[in-house]
């Protein structure tokens, strides 16, 4: 896995994605239980979106910093410092969980079969018989994967603690192994370098997702290709799989 826990850039990384929804709006309309576990839940974006009354929302993340920010803002969910390839051992209680959802792309950052499996293993361990799991990832950029580097460009800008921030990013592409490296530099008003990062991440397709389920004792429910829920096809932005337990 992909050691970045965001702790060096959790403001700026959160000043970016904070106000997204389309992706919590889309969670929200399917949960079907009182119990929901967000798993790379970062400053607590997706958990505080599903939060609501008679429901418990617990948000696990790698990233101590990332939690504190999310405790900081409240908003009803329970945070939990853990790691989603051991679920085990992790402060999450014995009761099983309704919703297990995987946002935003943290599945990717499991870069090797191994932690893949374990993750999903660990997973459906924790899923009430009837629960169900979705696992929000990229879908693979076609018309990109034949270029194996591109140059670092504008990626995003805005405001964060206060002062103009702007993400440029780099990237590099491993064909054989499915290998999406993204180079991230923030920089201030004045062009200085506030931080910089190498965020990697291993691209999943839509048959090998229904491999992974079915080695994990999972099923595949359904897979759309965006928030609103279209079809799966290499013009559309996500891969977003719904599994349930095969037992």
């Amino acid at each position: 896995m992909s050691e970045i826990t965001y702790d060096g850039f959790a403001e700026l990384y959160e000043a970016e994605f904070e106000g997204r929804d389309l992706d919590v709006l889309f969670y929200a309309r399917r949960l079907q239980g009182p119990r929901v576990l967000v798993l790379g839940c970062g400053a607590g974006r997706v958990p505080r979106g599903l939060a609501g009354p008679g429901r418990e929302v617990v948000g696990l993340d790698l990233s101590a910093k990332m939690l504190h920010i999310a405790a900081q803002r409240g908003g009803g969910p329970r945070y939990v410092l853990g790691d989603m390839r051991a679920l085990g051992a992790a402060d999450l209680g014995d009761a099983p969980y309704d919703e297990v959802i995987i946002p935003n792309a943290a599945f990717n950052f499991l870069l090797t079969r191994g932690e893949q499996r374990a993750c999903l293993e660990a997973v459906a361990k924790r899923l009430t018989p009837e629960g169900r799991l979705t696992l929000d990832m990229p879908m693979p950029d076609f018309s990109l994967w034949a270029t194996a580097s591109a140059p670092e460009r504008l990626a995003w800008e805005g405001v964060a603690e206060g002062r103009p921030v702007r993400r440029l990013r780099a990237t590099t592409r491993d064909r054989v192994h499915q290998r999406l490296d993204l180079h991230d530099r923030y920089v201030g008003e004045h062009g200085e370098t506030l931080h910089q990062t190498v965020l990697r991440l291993r691209l999943v397709l839509p048959n090998e997702a229904e491999w992974m389920m079915e080695g994990c004792g999972l099923y595949v429910e359904s897979m759309v290709g965006d928030y609103n829920e279209s079809p799966v096809s290499d013009s559309r932005p996500r891969l977003i799989v719904s599994a349930r337990r095969a037992d």
